[in-house]
């Protein structure tokens, strides 16, 4: 029995011994011996888009509404400056101008009668005003009437202002109707990339008919970036073979190609500003987008970086060599690095994921 006594002591005492041991903290969930240093300089955001050298376009349109009565070219066709591509039945294009100068005539007879029904609505209100100051009325009254004047005033104004808007572009489309050709031609050498009117028929005004690429001219066209990214870039540029290209975007005018299978295909379409000679059709390009870019900044990689409810830290060691937290504050973030505020000086070492 005694045996067993001095047994279970002992191993009560080692139980406790044990316990008057504090564990050791454990690193965080993938910390690993990753020394980092904390290092000074420029950061940025880098993007690379997939691009092609091509033709600079041009759309052939129809001015006015009319009816296509040949079409000479087919997707591919290689034409020169002054070729007819699509040929305009006449009577179509004399009848559209006689219909636009009815539409003129009534929009005047409109714009006499809203114009006299204000003036009389204007004299109408001076009158009474006159009657009033005449009578001796309270002043609010007087002033409420020459308010209601005033408004009466700024309404006729705003009236003849949209009555010449409407009466200017309805001229500019009988000067269009007159300037009309029976024939549309290629204003310049090039090749049929886009056929929007494929035969015979009617019209509408503003239609794209074709699509004609302009023979030694080149453009950059690819991968679809949305303006505002673009707006908001430091640089953007074209890289060919290590080679920088300044160039510049050239914004959709309200038609984008369609390819083969009819599918709207939005590109970006950019002018390249000098040198466009080394550069043959065809070639791949990279557009090289350069955003968040500041300067002389300390930074760390991002991995070097943790997060919890109480902040930004990182891990150093002390004199002691023990990973300790050390709390920092942080301002852009990179896909790789982080901007280092304050907390961390230049050349100190982190340890990271």
């Amino acid at each position: 029995m005694r045996k067993k006594i001095t047994g279970l002591f002992l191993i009560c005492c080692l139980l406790l011994a044990g316990c008057s041991k504090a564990p050791e903290l454990l690193d965080p969930l993938g910390f690993e011996e990753n020394a980092m240093t904390v290092k000074r300089g420029d950061m940025y955001n880098i993007r690379l888009t997939e691009n092609t050298v091509v033709h600079q376009t041009v759309n052939i349109k129809v001015d006015m509404d009319a009816v296509i009565k040949n079409v000479n070219v087919s997707l591919g066709d290689e034409v020169k400056a002054g070729d007819v591509l699509f040929a305009l039945d006449g009577g179509s294009v004399a009848a559209q101008a006689a219909q636009i100068d009815e539409q003129i005539a009534q929009m005047q007879r409109d714009h006499a009668y809203l114009d006299s029904l204000s003036e009389v609505n204007i004299a109408t209100a001076q009158a009474e005003l006159a009657k009033l100051q005449a009578q001796g009325a309270a002043a609010e009254e007087i002033n409420a009437k020459q308010e209601e004047i005033v408004e009466l005033q700024n309404n006729y104004y705003q009236i003849k202002v949209k009555e010449e808007q409407e009466l200017a572009e309805l001229t500019m489309q009988k000067m269009n109707s007159g300037n009309q050709d029976t024939d549309i031609t290629a204003p310049s050498d090039g090749v049929i990339m886009y056929m929007g009117q494929m035969g015979t028929g009617n019209v509408s005004g503003g239609t794209v008919l074709a699509v004609l690429g302009l023979a030694d001219s080149k453009v950059i066209e690819g991968e679809y970036v949305e303006e505002e990214e673009l707006t908001a870039c430091d640089e953007y540029y074209a890289l060919v073979d290590g080679k920088k290209y300044n160039i510049t975007y050239d914004p959709p005018q309200g038609f984008q190609m369609t390819n083969l299978t009819e599918e709207t295909v939005l590109q970006n379409t950019y002018y390249i500003n000098e040198g466009a000679d080394e550069i043959p059709y065809g070639t791949p390009v990279n557009v090289v987008l350069i955003s968040d870019r500041k300067e002389n900044i300390l930074y760390i990689p991002d991995d070097g970086l943790y997060e919890d409810v109480d902040g930004t830290y990182v891990y150093i060691r002390d004199e002691e060599g023990n990973k300790v937290r050390k709390d920092v504050e942080v301002g852009t973030r990179w896909e790789t690095a982080v901007e280092i505020v304050s907390g961390l000086e230049e050349g100190e070492i982190i340890y990271g994921k």
